[in-house]
This record gives structure tokens, sequence and C-alpha cells, in this order.
């Protein structure tokens, strides 16, 4: 009932229609372990290293205390350490778009954690977070999600121009190499420029971010070309959500229901490693080790 927003006097008249005993203190006790657990998930010391961090956004209507309904957009950080292991890094609600600011305070908060060094970075084309990553994290990959550049296309263009773009993107997926992927990538942007040539000047000058994971071996390129890992968290979030007639009655309530999905989610993830990354992490640390070792002895040559 806690997890759904019920209200004391909910819970009373549900307990009560079920033939059981309602109590003050055993809701306050459970409300002070929640909060309790909920605190510490917020502020837990996370692993220094990662092969991917993955990031997105869900948009969702939440009532103030006026009331009034109120939009947000909950972001999720999904980490894939460098054996397959997946984990909720952290969640972080945004009223309004978002800027170069509230990232900056959601990417501080992963190093204050011990975050430092990560392969891969995977979002979607927010504004400001690429400054953000490449100031925080210099030596990382940005990648951008084709899923959610493929949806963009499929709303933009026209369907002749649009089944063209999307025959494109399935053979950047498929690239053997980043050279295949540029040639094709610049494909693709003249389709768009057919029809919008500023956008097309835009995917071109992020298109070393379209194609960051075709620098990684193939049989883990399917894991970082989109945000899907944070995927099944919004989903769990959506049910949620029209379980409670549309919108989420408190912050609380949205906590509560998510702090509840991410013990279940994590519970699952530990015990299955995502399969491809785990026998390729050898390789993964291979490309970890060059990066970050040569970067590490290129500045300490340099400061001294």
């Amino acid at each position: 009932m806690l997890s759904n927003g019920y209200s004391q006097a909910q819970m009373e008249r549900a307990l009560k229609s079920l033939g059981l005993p309602f109590s003050k203190e055993a809701l306050e006790d459970a409300l002070a372990l929640i909060q309790e657990k909920l605190s510490f998930y917020k502020t837990q010391p996370l692993r220094g290293d990662w092969f991917a961090i993955f990031i997105d956004g869900y948009c969702a209507k939440l009532r103030t205390e006026e009331g009034k309904l109120q939009e947000i957009t909950l972001f999720v950080a999904v980490g894939i350490d460098l054996e397959g292991r997946k984990e909720i890094l952290g969640f972080w609600f945004w009223r309004g778009k978002e800027s170069k600011a509230f990232w900056a305070e959601v990417f501080q908060d992963l190093v204050n954690r011990g975050v430092k060094r990560v392969l891969v970075f995977v979002t979607d084309d927010f504004r400001g977070i690429g400054d953000v990553i490449a100031k925080l994290f210099p030596f990382a990959d940005h990648q951008l999600c084709i899923l959610h550049l493929q949806r963009n296309l499929r709303r933009k263009l026209s369907n002749g121009a649009y089944r063209e773009a999307a025959r494109l993107l399935r053979k950047i997926r498929d690239a053997k190499d980043k050279e295949e992927g540029e040639g094709l990538f610049s494909a693709l942007c003249r389709v768009v420029e057919g029809e919008n040539a500023t956008w097309a000047e835009k995917l071109r000058a992020k298109a070393n971010k379209y194609l960051a994971f075709l620098g990684y071996p193939d049989e883990v390129r399917k894991h970082i070309y989109t945000t899907n890992p944070v995927e099944s968290v919004n989903a769990g979030i959506e049910l949620m959500r029209l379980e409670l007639g549309g919108y989420f009655p408190s912050e609380r309530a949205l906590e509560v229901n998510l702090f509840i999905q991410v013990v279940n989610l994590q519970d699952r993830w530990w015990r299955r490693p995502v399969p491809t990354v785990r026998t390729k992490s050898y390789e993964l640390l291979q490309i970890f080790a060059m990066r970050y070792e040569l970067a590490e002895n290129y500045e300490a040559i340099h400061n001294f």
C-alpha cells in the first residue's frame, strides 16, 4: 500500500475491509525502514571502473502538495561493469527541461560516490550532457542512442525518406568497422539533408558519437548502441504509473515504487551477468588498460 501511494486513511479502510488491524506505529516503522534503506542506496559507494554507463529519462506526472499535476522527468543510470554485471547506479528527478547545470550535479554525484573510469557513456542527445561528460570523464567515449535517433527520423522524415534512413541505420549497426560506419552515416545524413538541411548538419557534427560503439568487439556492440538497459526500469515505472491511475500521488510514492523495483531488478541482474560482455571481459580490460594507463602516464609526464 505504501508503494502504491495510499494515504493513512485509505490504508485503514483497506485493512478493515480485509479484516486486518491498522497500526499507526507499524506504518511509521515501515516508513522509517524504507527511508533508511533509500537514503543508504542514494549515497552508497560505487565501484570505480565501468565498461558502460547508460542514462535515460522517463516523463511522468506528479501530484504536488497543492494538488496540481506537474510534469517531471526521472533519469536513471545503469552501469555494466567489466565482467558483465549490471547495476542501477542512481536516479534523479528534474522539473522542466534538463540543463548543463543539472547534468553537472548528476555526474558529480557519481564521481563523489566513487565512479572514476568509464569506457563508454550511452545516452540520448540531452542538452548539455556531452560537455559535462567531456569535462569530468575526458577519456570516456560518448555513444548517442541509435534507437532514439531512429524514432526522431520516423517523426521528422517523410515515409520514403524514413524507409531509406532506417535501412542505412540497420547497415550501420552491422558495419564491420568505424570506416564503413562513417560512409554509411554520411549517406544517412544526405537522406536527411534532402528534407531538413539544418538537422543533417547537426547530425554530421555528432557522427563520432553515433558511431562510438564500432570501436568495441563485435559481440558487445549490440549492448552499447542504445539505452535499452534503462528501458526495463522505465517499463516497470510505466506499469506502476498506470496502476496508480496515470500519475504518481507524491514524490514519496514515486521514490518508494522505484526503490522497490530497483531492489527486485538488482537481485535478478546480479544472478545473471550479461553473457557476451562476460566472455569478452579480457578484451575489454585490455582496451581499458591501454586507454587509461596511457592517459595517466601521459598526464604524469606532462605534469612533471
